[in-house]
């Protein structure tokens, strides 16, 4: 570099020296000092591009903040910055020297970008900006009424959540919240339900939201209350249902979609329907019943395919005589179509294996999972693959789920090896990842199970641990669990030394909103402790 600087010099007084020369003069010795000072100067005018530095940045989920960007310019000209690779996840903006980043909820771990400064003639060095993200994505457990027991949650389409309980003094409420688990608006009421053994079923229906109460044990009728946006009442009815063969069976499984209303299928092989007006109807017998087969039928998943009602679950095989179903009898997977209002139900027996969980696929597909196997058949009912859940243990409970790609997510507990297991598994039969480890569950007694999967394929359980007690009380914990898309398990809430009495364990509710937040609403049904909810943030898949 030093002999370039030198030639470029000589060359300069050169090229003065000839033209002084051709102008008819000579150049003195100080003229050649002075041109070389001149040689110097012109030389020394070359510019010198900016330098920056690495960025370094913690932020959590869910926040922003705003950085100062310092670079360095020898010739100290003013400087402007930009990004030259921007975040896959992170909203990122530049303006002067300040960088502001706002980072939304689902996004973890370590971010990058890069930027560059430039002093109006040249670009500075690339230099990376790394985000690292906290993983934390829960808030923490909340107070939403004292001394009561929620009935029912539902996920609004507003990204709003709605509960529906009881309270210690049977009077019912109906609550709103927001995504921060914040009350927005209440309503109290004292004919919603029938009690605190009532199933609740909500949708929403236009500008407001449709209720269906149902209590199996001492009613042959179901409320339905249409009420407002402002949750205020505006249609009441009392619909008498029918039993059919035999009354002894009282068991109506329930099942709803926006908009549309609810379905109900009765152990008698009838299915009715609801209609978000209140309209009942009665579905037509299956042309074809399954004989043997009356007794509990319980919807475990639900969808509408080409304009079809399609339904998956287990009933109990109990005969023809409804008054020794028991819970001893072996349980049978069924899977049903039926008309948009309810007619022509056709029922089938799906599988013989004792089933704990089923679910469709959007394109109507079954994926079945039972004592010891996860099975998959297609919408005709054609088995097409089997899987066995083959971790040294047999899956005492688990539910399963499907993901936003059709991929199975599955969670099982094992009582003889207090271990959890996680798996994700494609529609095709191939083991994507799995999870496997000890459970902290005392007794190994588990209830309330429930599971989440969002479209990425994030998994949350949420679940109930009862030990220790005499015959009408019981200690127990509450858990929460959250496994990521990729079979990372994020974390576990743990709300320890419940009280609850044997008759009424301990109930959770969950949720999906529309923005992928996860919603657990407890019962702990505690002398003195409060409901609680607990807002989720989940990750969001790269």
């Amino acid at each position: 570099m030093g002999n370039q600087m030198k030639h470029k010099k000589a060359s300069t007084i050169f090229a003065i020296t000839i033209l002084m020369a051709g102008c008819g003069g000579s150049a003195s010795n100080s003229d050649l000092s002075s041109l070389e000072t001149q040689a110097e100067q012109q030389t020394t005018k070359t510019n010198k591009p900016p330098t920056v530095s690495e960025v370094l940045v913690d932020i959590d989920a869910g926040s922003n903040t705003t950085i100062e960007l310092i670079g360095t310019d020898i010739d100290n000209e003013p400087l402007t910055y930009s990004l030259t690779q921007k975040f896959d996840h992170i909203d990122a903006s530049i303006n002067a020297n300040l960088l502001t980043l706002n980072v939304p909820y689902g996004v973890y771990g370590e971010q990058l970008a890069s930027y560059v400064a430039n002093d109006g003639k040249d670009d500075s060095n690339n230099a990376l900006i790394k985000v690292n993200v906290s993983t934390s994505q829960t808030q923490p457990f909340s107070v939403i009424r004292e001394h009561s027991d929620i009935s029912a949650v539902k996920a609004l389409s507003n990204d709003k959540i709605m509960a529906v309980g009881t309270t210690n003094t049977h009077s019912q409420f109906i609550a709103i919240y927001n995504g921060n688990g914040e009350l927005e608006k209440a309503q109290d009421a004292q004919q919603y339900l029938f009690d605190k053994r009532s199933t609740i079923h909500v949708i929403e229906q236009g500008n407001g939201y449709a209720l269906l109460a149902y209590d199996r044990f001492e009613t042959d009728v179901a409320i339905f209350v249409l009420l407002d946006e402002q949750l205020n009442e505006i249609k009441r009815e009392t619909l008498s249902l029918p039993f059919g063969l035999n009354r002894l069976n009282r068991h109506y499984s329930v099942t709803s979609f926006d908009n549309l209303g609810f379905y109900m299928l009765g152990g008698d092989q009838q299915l009715l329907f609801i209609s978000s007006e209140g309209e009942l109807t009665t579905g037509n017998s299956p042309l074809t019943p399954m004989e043997n087969y009356l007794g509990k039928f319980t919807i475990q998943d639900a969808k509408i395919v080409d304009d079809k009602v399609h339904l998956v679950g287990a009933t109990l095989r109990c005969g023809n005589d409804l008054a020794i179903c028991s819970s001893l009898h072996k349980r049978n997977a069924f899977t049903a179509t039926a008309n948009l209002d309810g007619s022509e139900l056709k029922l089938s027996m799906l599988a013989p294996d004792t089933p704990i969980d089923s679910a469709l696929l959007p394109n109507g597909d079954i994926a079945l999972l039972s004592e010891i196997n996860l099975q998959y058949f297609d919408s005709d009912k054609t088995p097409l693959w089997q899987r066995r859940i083959d971790i040294d243990m047999l899956p005492y409970i688990g539910q399963l789920s499907i993901a936003g790609n059709a991929d199975i997510m599955l969670w099982v507990y094992s009582s003889h090896t207090n271990q959890h297991g996680y798996f994700r598994v494609s529609n095709t039969n191939e083991l994507l990842w799995e999870l496997i480890e000890s459970a902290d569950v005392k007794e190994g007694f588990i209830t309330e199970q429930n599971m989440l999967v969002d479209q990425y394929g994030n998994m949350f359980i949420s679940y109930v641990d009862l030990y220790q007690g005499n015959i009408n009380w019981q200690d127990g914990d509450m858990h929460n669990i959250y496994v990521d898309y990729s079979g990372k398990k994020q974390w576990q809430h743990q709300v320890s030394g419940l009280t609850v009495h044997s008759a009424n364990v301990a109930e959770t509710n969950t949720a999906l909103t529309s923005s992928q937040h996860f919603v657990t609403l407890g019962s702990p049904r505690d002398i003195g402790l409060n409901d609680f909810i607990s807002i989720v943030k989940p990750i969001q898949a790269k």
